[in-house]
């Protein structure tokens, strides 16, 4: 129980993130595949799994080039591939570093990937 709590708390955390914090009435412009910099939510995301934001960082860079760059095209059924990708990579980097990451870290990193792609 207190794990669905946590990953719902996560999920609503990031999509406010990606969403620029629900803001009413505000114009934005949707990010292209070719914007650079730091992931959105990568911090939050890294803080609430417990692991370093170099991995969520690396994760959410191998999901989008898994999908191509182009994440606002993509279907769901891609997304959710291009995540698993993302974590893969991230696992493959904290085993190598000596810090693999834990079954509940990885289905965390998973879900919050999808949220953010």
């Amino acid at each position: 129980m207190n794990r669905i709590v946590k990953t719902s708390a996560l999920i609503i955390a990031l999509s406010l993130a990606a969403c620029g914090g629900g803001s009413k009435g505000a114009t934005t412009t949707a990010p292209t595949a070719a914007a650079t910099g730091p992931v959105t939510g990568a911090p939050a995301l890294a803080a609430q799994l417990g692991i370093k934001e170099q991995y969520v960082t690396a994760a959410m860079e191998a999901a989008k080039a898994a999908l191509g760059g182009d994440t606002a095209t993509a279907s769901v059924d891609a997304k959710a591939s291009a995540a698993q990708a993302g974590v893969d990579k991230a696992s493959a980097d904290a085993t190598a570093e000596g810090t693999p990451l834990t079954p509940e870290q990885q289905t965390g990193l998973l879900e919050g990937l999808k949220g953010l792609l």
